[in-house]
């Protein structure tokens, strides 16, 4: 299992928050996703199988910037 936080381009709405958790949470692998509509961050639980790059690219494809990637 790794666990990534992503931090985002500044969120307007905590509807906008709950759209990329959905989103995340459909990816095959992932165990969970919360976003933080204060902070912007998104922190993600997911299996070794699981491409980063995917989880970027959904965010990316629903409009929003990921500006940092770390493992936490």
């Amino acid at each position: 299992m790794q666990k990534r936080v992503f931090q985002l381009n500044p969120l307007s709405c905590p509807t906008c928050a709950k759209k990329i958790e959905t989103v995340l949470l459909k990816v095959d692998g992932v165990e969970s996703a919360e976003v933080s509509f204060t902070s912007s961050k998104v922190n993600v639980a997911f299996e070794d199988t699981v491409d980063v790059t995917v989880l970027i690219d959904r965010i990316h494809r629903l409009g929003y910037r990921v500006l940092e990637s770390k493992k936490a």
